[in-house]
């Protein structure tokens, strides 16, 4: 299975009819994916997937067997007010960035730039959960632009170890024009003095 949660929601299962869009199926898979060993609760599920409420065992249980049904079987049985899904064969857009920042934090500098913006490139620029309703799924958003914000400052710190000053005069102002109000995502790069040495003809691209 190849699953998506970095832009908008989407799971692909050969031979069964997968999940994809701002239904409650996709809001499922996504909870599944962002849950501690992908594993949720029952009143979780009822809170993230319902907002509006009316969430019985039932109606549950029911969207979790059309779940299950369109991920190969890959969703347990609700037990003792649980229920987990299996990703131990399948590629997740947020699974495989986390594991390829992961790794690439214990490289060298030019290695980790690299391994960093790699994982970088899975999100998707209109944001993670795209469509996907409610005040829960709202903060797991945030949860996820923090996150992403904190990979981005990875970025762009060993860009400047190696000097990438090209790709990082520009990435800077993207990441600053995306984000105008959360200067505390930069404020460890984003110095008076940064700004000072970048901008020098000592340190200008191609110098």
């Amino acid at each position: 299975m190849e699953g998506f949660v970095l832009g908008p929601v989407k799971a692909v299962v050969p031979g069964h009819g997968g999940v994809e869009g701002a239904s409650k199926l996709a809001g499922l898979f996504a909870l599944f994916v962002l849950s501690p060993g992908h594993r949720v609760e029952r009143d979780e599920i009822a809170a993230h997937v319902w907002p509006e409420g009316g969430a019985s065992d039932n109606v549950i249980s029911r969207q979790l067997s059309y779940l299950r049904e369109s991920l190969g079987g890959r969703v347990g049985r609700m037990k003792s007010g649980a229920c987990s899904m299996d990703l131990s064969d399948s590629r997740i857009d947020y699974l495989i960035s986390r594991e390829e920042a992961h790794r690439a934090r214990g490289m060298n500098a030019f290695a980790r730039f690299h391994g960093l913006c790699g994982a970088r490139e899975k999100w998707s620029p209109g944001g993670p959960l795209q469509g996907l309703p409610g005040r829960t799924f709202e903060r797991r958003r945030a949860e996820l632009r923090e996150e992403w914000g904190v990979l981005m400052i990875d970025c762009l710190a060993a860009a400047w170890e190696i000097r990438e000053d090209e790709w990082l005069l520009k990435e800077t102002e993207d990441f600053m024009e995306r984000f105008p109000d959360n200067w505390a995502y930069g404020e460890r790069i984003f110095t008076t003095d940064y700004w000072r040495q970048l901008r020098s003809p000592r340190r200008r691209p191609g110098k």
